[in-house]
């Protein structure tokens, strides 16, 4: 079924005409089976795949051992797509991204125990060890973003995610079924309304079909194992109580869009009223996730800042060839609890970049809009021709801030360090609120809306971040930015 297709049009006839499944309305086919199968296939190869890549890179055992090796990579594919079943990544109603990624996680961590016990005896443990952290890292990696392609791709032909139907026909109801649509990694692809008994359905404009009213959700066909019941309930039996028996097995409890949101952040959230992981600066659990996050933090910024030493000083020569002068420049940003740093940024504008701004403002009112809205602009005129939007459009700009990270000021990950004007133009407790936490290189804005969003999506992105911060959500995050920069959607 294709869910981006025309809005359909309740009206009165079709929702008056029939007390039973609408007519002409499209029945939703349950594929979950063959997609978990097709996950399970793609866990294999990318096993595979991880497993003789770490082999290559640090010349893992001799020829003569090649048979041996080749049987050892085939039985790992198979055992960890077995433990993935095990640990429920396949089963329905499936996991969010950050649970998809915690049980990866799990499953490369068992894989590596394996690889380790099955590797030492012919090559020692040194060798043996730094084959199972490299093949158990490959295998998150490659496994993470083959099986999120595969769900994109299904996405397209509108075969992603669950079969699932939207209870209710309200403005709430209808906000949650385009975020579900427009967010397949979700993991319930909506294919049709249920209206309530107590809802008139006269003229009311819908994104997706109406299926039929409450008291014969029982008659669809196929039977739909998941239905999301966007309005205030307490849990299914609340919800029963309400409106009687639910034919449902599975049933998820969404207030609105802004808690469909949390709950795609949250790993253990589905199926469930959402629950905010509020990250502060209080407490000795959020001392202890502060250590926990800067360890990360080391582990990956040490070795990505000496790879991408030589890329930075090549970008270096390319500015000061377009615009002779200094290439790296210090720009003042708050951090956690408000403390003032400097950040390091390679050059992407004229040296003169603020006179030029002026200018620009002062002759286009729509313009001038334009920047008060999101301070940025569609067509900047301070930005190097060439390689001044080469570096934005890829954040390569950013790749100093590395230094940063290093010296503690920022995170890997976390909302991203605004200048003081910036941050002046959000309300007193949004500011606050973003002083708990230590700024990021990257963030949920970055692999979202980017550019593309004003003010309040930027302030609704570092909230969810904030409210709903785990480790997990921190990996999820990092192992998106490299596709979501390769896309370049919505960067300027």
């Amino acid at each position: 079924m294709n869910i981006g297709g025309p809005e359909s049009r309740v009206t009165t006839s079709a929702a008056d005409r029939s007390n039973t499944v609408v007519d002409g309305a499209p029945r939703p086919v349950s594929n979950w089976r063959l997609t978990s199968l097709a996950a399970a296939a793609i866990d294999v190869l990318s096993t595979i795949l991880a497993i003789k890549s770490a082999g290559k890179l640090i010349h893992f055992l001799p020829a003569a051992d090649a048979w041996a090796f080749q049987n050892h990579v085939i039985l790992a594919g198979l055992l960890l797509a077995a433990t993935y079943g095990a640990l429920g990544l396949y089963r329905l109603p499936g996991t969010l991204p950050c649970g998809r990624l915690r049980l990866r996680v799990l499953g490369a961590l068992l894989l590596a125990g394996y690889s380790l016990l099955a590797t030492v005896a012919d090559n020692g443990w040194g060798a043996a060890m730094l084959f199972a952290v490299l093949s158990g890292g490959l295998v998150v990696m490659i496994g993470y973003i083959a099986n999120e392609l595969l769900g994109v791709a299904l996405s397209r032909v509108g075969q992603s995610g669950i079969p699932t139907a939207i209870i209710g026909i309200g403005e709430e109801a209808r906000a949650v079924a385009v975020c579900l649509r427009d967010n397949p990694d979700i993991g319930l692809r909506p294919v049709g309304f249920i209206a309530l008994p107590d809802q008139p359905a006269v003229g009311v404009e819908l994104p997706l079909p109406l299926l039929c009213r409450l008291e014969h959700a029982a008659l669809i066909e196929p039977k739909l194992d998941v239905a999301v019941v966007a309005m205030n309930c307490k849990d299914r039996a609340d919800i029963e109580a309400r409106f009687g028996p639910m034919p449902f097995p599975h049933i998820a409890l969404i207030r609105n869009k802004q808690a469909l949101q949390a709950l795609r952040l949250s790993p253990d959230a589905f199926l469930a009223d959402t629950k905010a992981l509020r990250f502060s600066g209080q407490g000795q659990g959020a001392a202890n996730a502060r250590l926990l996050k800067r360890a990360i933090d080391l582990v990956f910024a040490v070795p990505a800042a000496i790879l991408t030493l030589p890329i930075i000083l090549l970008l270096i020569a390319a500015v000061r060839i377009a615009d002779p002068g200094r290439a790296v420049f210090l720009q003042q940003r708050t951090g956690f609890r408000g403390r003032a740093f400097n950040v390091y940024k390679i050059r992407t504008m004229y040296k003169d970049a603020e006179e030029r701004l002026e200018t620009a403002l002062a002759a286009d009112p729509k313009r001038a809009a334009e920047w008060r809205s999101n301070f940025k602009l569609e067509n900047d005129p301070r930005i190097l021709p060439g390689i001044g939007h080469i570096l934005r459009r890829f954040s390569l700009d950013e790749l100093p801030q590395l230094w940063n990270v290093l010296l503690g000021d920022m995170s890997l990950v976390g909302p991203r360090p605004f200048p003081p004007y910036h941050l002046k133009s959000f309300d007193q407790e949004f500011q606050t609120m973003r002083a708990s936490v230590i700024p990021g290189l990257t963030g949920l804005w970055q692999i979202t809306v980017r550019s593309d969003g004003d003010l309040a999506a930027q302030k609704e992105q570092d909230t969810l971040y904030i409210e709903n911060w785990s480790i997990w959500l921190d990996l999820q995050i990092m192992l998106q930015t490299v596709p979501a920069v390769l896309r370049a959607k919505g960067a300027r």
